[in-house]
């Protein structure tokens, strides 16, 4: 019987596609693109073991290099792939027209934010017709420290939960202003509890205030949360406090459609 081949090995196998998984993750947080050597050196890959990756994932469409620069980006594939994903998930089409009514009352731009192990990621984003506003993504990931649609999930999760998600993801600083202590969060955890409502006070990207309150599941858990966003100056602490129980209100239709009734109204006693 032929001996197996290192190349033909399972674990090999397992591996590789590991690497090519840590590949497109990486691109994932690179709008711009990067070029191989580049991204063998944030990974730690070897040289050849990066092309022979890039190569592979660019022939199947998951990765695109531009001729002038050189640099790769993620490929429409990954875009097929999140669309079959997101057709998949109920919650924005039932979440839109709540969240396009609140973007036409408040003129900012309006996010829905799921939580995925413990991180954010945008699910719909319904854009303010100002000029100046925030220039989110759909489909990126976000920590959830640092974000009022993250504070308003985390201020309503299980204690030992908000506490697994610290300690797996940390509370690193994106601005002068984000929360990097957790007892400090703790207590804005409570209060956003008590309120009903999270601010993100230019704690994730500078000149951006927001204001987020959580989306219930028909169990009670906050499974996600709703957003609206503007520049500083004009979302001010006026604006914030008016706009606070829209967004509120938003959320709590939102869950509702979800099927959340009576069992978890005690959530709503601070609305």
């Amino acid at each position: 019987m032929a001996q197996t081949t290192r190349r033909q090995r399972p674990e090999d196998s397992v591996q590789t596609v590991d690497k090519a998984l840590s590949v497109l993750e990486f691109l994932s947080g690179q709008p711009q693109g990067r070029r191989g050597s580049e991204i063998a050196r944030a990974l730690g890959f070897h040289p050849a073991t990066t092309h022979r990756l890039l190569s592979t994932l660019e022939a199947r469409g998951y990765v695109r290099k531009d001729p002038v620069t050189k640099c790769y980006t993620l490929g429409l594939k990954c875009l097929e792939l999140g669309g079959a994903v997101l057709a998949g998930i109920e919650l924005p089409s039932i979440a839109r027209p709540y969240l396009e009514a609140l973007q036409a009352e408040t003129g900012e731009t309006v996010h829905l934010m799921i939580n995925d192990r413990g991180q954010g990621i945008y699910l719909t984003k319904i854009e303010s017709e100002h000029r100046v506003r925030m220039a989110s993504q759909l489909g990126r990931r976000s920590y959830l420290h640092c974000t009022a649609v993250g504070k308003a999930m985390l201020a309503f999760m299980d204690e030992k939960e908000v506490d697994a998600i610290i300690e797996e993801h940390g509370l690193p600083r994106f601005t002068p202003n984000t929360i990097t202590d957790k007892e400090i969060l703790k207590k804005e955890l409570l209060t956003i509890r008590a309120r009903g409502y999270a601010v993100d006070n230019e704690e994730e990207e500078r000149g951006i205030r927001c204001v987020g309150a959580p989306v219930f599941n028909h169990v009670g858990e906050p499974i996600a949360a709703v957003s609206v966003a503007g520049i500083v100056f004009r979302l001010d602490w006026a604006q914030v406090e008016a706009i606070a129980p829209k967004v509120m209100e938003t959320a709590q239709e939102i869950s509702k459609a979800l099927g959340y009734g009576i069992d978890g109204a005690a959530h709503f006693d601070t609305y």
